[in-house]
């Protein structure tokens, strides 16, 4: 019975070491994963200044009062390119 409880106890630690080192490899990784996409946005906000901008819009949007529904609309619609000159529009003026 006490070799049972031995072999038990063996058992838990081994388990219980076996999840600390899988913890430490998944948190490595998730650090990794981290510091590359900070360096992506870093990357992305030299080569685009208004790129920040750009993300933080939802938050801008919902602070000066838009709701969520709004929001998302101004975000997701296309963006309207007229075919027309300046001469073309004065002209239907």
């Amino acid at each position: 019975m006490n070799d049972q409880i031995e072999s038990l106890r063996t058992d838990m630690q081994k388990m219980k070491d076996n999840h600390a080192r899988e913890l430490n490899r998944i948190n490595e990784q998730h650090q990794q994963e981290v510091s590359n996409l900070k360096r992506i946005l870093d990357k992305a906000y030299q080569w685009f200044p208004s790129f920040k901008r750009f993300l933080n819009m939802e938050r801008e949007s919902l602070q000066y009062g838009f709701n969520e529904e709004q929001t998302d609309d101004h975000q997701n619609r296309p963006l309207y390119v007229a075919n027309q000159t300046i001469g073309s529009y004065f002209s239907l003026i």
